[in-house]
């Protein structure tokens, strides 16, 4: 009964050693009286919060310095540069990103077009961006998977369910405009899990972003990708096979010595420079 009590007072700690962390990187400094009294054991409760805070506050930190680096341009500037590359993309309704409430989790405000506006089916639409990808940036890109209708067709590759379902709510939030703004956590919030654990995880109002809306991120934000990164971006919105294979696989990006590479790996594979970027949907 004791060993239950303190399992509790772990998460009590964890959960307001966290808050405090996301709200003042603890600058005000928590009350565990309350804690101390249930298991009546004041060493045992200062030394699960000194374990707590220095997980939360590396945490935290850790996600200060990838939203930093992944700021997010302006919708308007995201836009613009969408459309040097597909002049025909229409607007983004930009009041969104300068009054809606943007999530704590998120890293900013992206503009994501609809894959209809690029092209007739998901995997041509993806195949498209991924291919301006592996042309515009500077340092190199390589795939270890064809970019070619060979593995991207309709039988091979496609959206989850959840995301697809995510997006046309918010498309119906955002209707009238065929660039939706979402807000976006590029990874850091699930660093570290795999991929069928993340999809696990997921809240009602979250969902994992596919390699198109990844694509899309980093052509509206290349100078943030033309240098290396530790943290891979795995892409739990979309499913992938091999053609000789049944296996549901994710497919990723990360940095080998200087070059982005693409690749596919398990729902099970767990490494801990691994991100798992996701999108909230917000009215």
């Amino acid at each position: 009964m004791e060993q239950k009590t303190k399992e509790e007072v772990i998460l009590a700690i964890q959960e307001t050693v966290l808050k405090a962390t996301q709200k003042s990187l603890l600058k005000i400094k928590p009350d565990y009286s309350d804690l101390i009294s249930i298991v009546q054991n004041k060493e045992f409760v200062e030394q699960t919060v000194e374990q707590a805070v220095e997980k939360a506050t590396t945490s935290a930190f850790e996600k200060l310095s990838i939203s930093k680096k992944y700021k997010p341009k302006s919708i308007r500037e995201q836009v613009n540069v969408l459309r040097s590359f597909f002049p025909s993309i229409g607007d983004a309704n930009e009041t969104i990103a300068k009054e809606g409430n943007l999530p704590i989790e998120a890293t900013g405000w992206f503009a994501i077009p609809k894959w209809q506006s690029i092209a007739s089916s998901y995997a041509e639409a993806t195949l498209r961006v991924l291919n301006l990808v592996k042309a515009y940036l500077q340092n190199g890109f390589y795939s270890y998977q064809s970019l070619d209708s060979s593995n991207f067709n309709q039988s091979l590759f496609q959206e989850t369910l959840e995301k697809k379902n995510s997006i046309a709510k918010i498309a119906k939030f955002q209707n009238g405009y065929d660039t939706l703004v979402l807000p976006i956590q590029m990874g850091i919030l699930h660093k570290g899990k795999t991929a069928r654990g993340v999809r696990d995880s997921f809240g009602s109002n979250e969902f994992g972003l596919g390699v198109f809306e990844f694509c899309i991120i980093i052509l509206t934000h290349l100078e943030n990708f033309q240098r290396p990164h530790n943290l891979h971006f795995c892409c739990t919105g979309d499913n992938f096979r091999h053609a000789k294979s049944s296996d549901k696989n994710v497919l990723c990006f990360g940095y080998q010595c200087s070059s982005l590479e693409f690749y596919a790996q398990t729902l099970w594979r767990c490494e801990k420079n691994i991100g798992h970027p996701s999108a909230f949907v917000v009215e």
